[in-house]
């Protein structure tokens, strides 16, 4: 990851939304499971992103090298996020 990947916001943004909103804002609270099985698909959905992400984008000619940052800055950033999911859970 380049130094200035650090800088750019929208990966911040994008990470917040996929690591914090998403799992929250999810449907999860309605399906009718047990609350274990709620949590397992809480903290599932609040991992980071996929490797994949990037090997479609390189597959299909898109900006791989923006994936990557992408795959980089919300794994770095789930260090902390997926333990306040936890706590939250």
């Amino acid at each position: 990851m380049e130094l200035a990947s650090i800088t750019k916001r929208r990966l911040y943004w994008l990470s917040f939304v996929k690591l914090i909103v998403m799992p929250m804002a999810g449907l999860f609270y309605l399906i009718p499971v047990s609350d274990e099985v709620k949590t397992v698909m809480i903290l599932a959905a609040s991992c980071p992103v996929g490797v994949t992400g990037s090997l479609f984008a390189l597959r299909y000619g898109k900006d791989a090298v923006y994936a990557s940052e992408l795959f980089a800055m919300s794994t770095i950033i789930s260090i902390v996020t997926v333990p306040f999911m936890m706590l939250f859970c």
